[in-house]
């Protein structure tokens, strides 16, 4: 009896799980490209920075690039911006 219960439930559970005549939903593609920005603060100097971290599509991979932005000193006005 357990048996055929397990057969029946099972058979039941296969026919909802996939309805007839239903087509799967397509593939949609994501972003194409996107980026990320963080803000850091510190009581230490420089003080503050940000972070930009950059995706593009490349051929059949993607391209990442990481950029840090800050001030050359506490003192000064300047800005630094190292990119990788």
């Amino acid at each position: 009896m357990t048996y055929r219960l397990t057969l029946a439930l099972l058979v039941v559970a296969v026919l909802y799980a996939q309805p007839a005549g239903k087509k799967p939903r397509p593939i949609t593609p994501g972003p194409t490209e996107f980026y990320v920005v963080a803000e850091a603060f510190s009581d230490a100097a420089p003080f503050w920075s940000y972070y930009v971290l950059d995706v593009k599509p490349d051929g059949d991979g993607s391209a990442l690039r990481y950029t840090r932005i800050a001030p050359l000193s506490s003192e000064c006005s300047a800005v630094t911006v190292k990119a990788t």
